[in-house]
């Protein structure tokens, strides 16, 4: 025997369905409209890695600052660090399906 929920409760439900869709609509819509803002965003997104092309040469790139921006290294810098981490793991997941 199937067991079927109370109307109220599947009302509330697809009401919630039916927001979440207009939110990511809206959302979809605000960054089809941005424009030059979108990509002034990525741009500034792109502080550390903006000349690699391939995997190969993130990697590499990686490379470099990690040992440059390491906190136990004397230069280190933690909030770099993360921010290099990060950026490489958005490309990266770029360059991985393109």
């Amino acid at each position: 025997m199937e067991y079927s929920l109370p109307l109220t409760v599947k009302q509330k439900r697809d009401e919630e369905e039916a927001e979440n869709r207009r939110r990511e609509e809206q959302t979809y819509t605000n960054q089809k409209n941005s424009g030059d803002n979108g990509r002034y965003q990525n741009e500034q997104r792109l502080q550390f890695f903006k000349n690699v092309k391939n995997i190969d040469e993130l990697n590499r790139e990686f490379r470099k600052l990690v040992k440059k921006f390491h906190p136990d290294s004397p230069s280190g810098d933690q909030k770099t660090f993360i921010a290099v981490t990060e950026e490489y793991e958005h490309l990266k997941e770029i360059l991985n399906y393109a």
